[in-house]
């Protein structure tokens, strides 16, 4: 019987037992042709960067309950809470509500143009948002679909 490179067989020093021994080695392989030169002046194509890590739901939701948390009491810790967390998890189901808590903080800590910076980012990300109507009342920026159906 063969087991990853090794056969079991009857060992002398003890009578009715099997000892694993190392089997012979395996056969050396193929040699393999060389590339052909038309084939080495192509250039090799690269695998594709992996997707940036996501926080899983938990981590993520208790981060944006922390946020909600203290954005008001404390925006520069809201500010790197919220920052930190899109690092971690840029493309999470509530990167739109994430963003309007950084507006917030910013708001707060009197970056107003900051907050209008990061408003109209947020209309270019999340168009069809919920949190696009607070977003416009809190800096000011309107969506462009406001322009396209004036109120």
């Amino acid at each position: 019987m063969v087991l990853l490179g090794w056969v079991l067989r009857p060992s002398p020093a003890l009578e009715g037992e099997q000892a694993a021994v190392p089997s012979s080695p395996p056969a050396p392989a193929a040699p393999v042709a060389a590339p052909a030169p038309a084939e080495l002046a192509q250039p090799a194509t690269s695998p594709r960067p992996p997707a940036p890590p996501s926080i899983p739901p938990a981590e993520s939701s208790d981060a944006m309950e922390r946020l909600r948390a203290i954005v008001d009491s404390d925006p520069g810790a809201a500010l790197a809470l919220s920052r930190e967390d899109a690092q971690r998890s840029p493309n999470s189901p509530v990167a739109d509500e994430r963003s309007f808590r950084t507006m917030q903080a910013l708001v707060h800590l009197g970056e107003i143009g900051p907050a209008r910076n990061e408003a109209t980012t947020f209309f270019t990300r999340h168009p069809e948002s919920s949190w696009g109507e607070r977003v416009e009342r809190l800096t000011g920026v309107h969506s462009p679909r406001y322009f396209q159906n004036p109120h």
